[in-house]
């Protein structure tokens, strides 16, 4: 399945916002096999809507936009679908009194503008939202699906993960993980790893982080992925300390849990960033004893005994 992602907002166009939604929409939907295919950022105008929908629809299967759906007269989302649908827009009673019941509940008065929340173009499909109140809606057109999502990530989040993973589901996920390195640079790193990015059924991305560089690797199946992390490590060696999540300090630290080891810190240059790293993690003071940062050097001289 192709899916490609909208997403709308003034506030991500012009910086204020980072576009968070489709970071985590991308790895949501890559883990069940749903291809990703293009993934765009539209501002709060009905034409702009309206004309990325239209051109997604023509190539991709479904589409899930984020954003637009709140209350205010800048949420054009709702607006846009039904002008693109050529259809009405409808107040539906089921939400209207969730939002009443809400306002109740806080105690608060229910504003005619958050009643927005409730019009629906005719014939869309609400997807409740169990985080806040603007609901999200699945709409049929042009041989394709429309989500619409709030843009509020916690929202939008649990409206996917309650409803719309299941639906786009293809039972089909590649096999997927991440190989992290410390010590080489990318371009050596994918000069070494060619023979493995030759092999039929296997895609690399090199992922370059500050100090590191993850390799995520995928895979038809399990045994292709095996195979290929195994020759990934024979060729990479010890530049390899971790996979998936794990990070280098805490690496560290089991290493030295393991062995009933501890360490120490003199530092200058780095301004105390390697104590602060080592002291980050749960446990670390049985493998962290402290350490020294000594910038000046009068101070190394006489608190480190470094040669003047």
């Amino acid at each position: 399945m192709r899916v490609e992602l909208v997403t709308v907002g003034d506030e991500l166009l012009i910086g204020d916002t980072i576009n968070g939604n489709a970071a985590w929409l991308g790895q949501a939907l890559t883990r069940i096999g749903v291809t990703v295919a293009r993934s765009v950022v539209v501002g709060d105008t009905l034409g702009e809507i309206t004309s990325a929908i239209t051109t997604a629809l023509a190539a991709a299967d479904a589409v899930i936009l984020t954003g637009g759906l709140g209350p205010t007269y800048d949420d054009r989302t709702r607006d846009a679908l039904a002008e693109l649908a050529g259809v009405p827009l409808v107040r539906d009673a089921g939400i209207e009194k969730a939002l009443r019941d809400r306002a109740d509940r806080f105690g608060v008065p229910l504003r005619p503008m958050a009643l927005r929340m409730a019009d629906l173009p005719e014939g869309a499909v609400v997807l409740p939202n169990p985080a806040g109140s603007a609901p999200g809606m699945r709409m049929a057109h042009t041989g394709g699906v429309i989500y619409a999502l709030p843009g509020v990530p916690y929202e939008m989040q649990a409206i996917m993960t309650e409803t719309v993973l299941a639906e786009l589901d293809t039972g089909s996920a590649p096999a997927v993980t991440t190989l992290r390195t410390a010590g080489l640079w990318e371009s050596v790193i994918a000069t070494r790893l060619a023979p493995v990015e030759a092999t039929d059924g296997i895609a690399i991305a090199y992922l370059p982080d500050p100090g590191e560089v993850r390799i995520r690797i995928t895979a038809v199946d399990t045994a292709a992925l095996d195979k290929a992390v195994t020759h990934i490590r024979r060729l990479l060696g010890h530049t390899v300390y971790g996979t998936g999540s794990e990070s280098l300090v805490g690496v560290v630290q089991a290493l030295l849990e393991q062995r009933g080891q501890t360490v120490a810190v003199a530092e200058s240059l780095t301004g105390g960033l390697l104590g602060a790293e080592l002291s980050t993690l749960p446990g670390s003071s049985s493998t962290y004893l402290g350490g020294v940062t000594a910038y000046a050097t009068p101070l190394k001289a006489r608190l480190l005994g470094v040669s003047e």
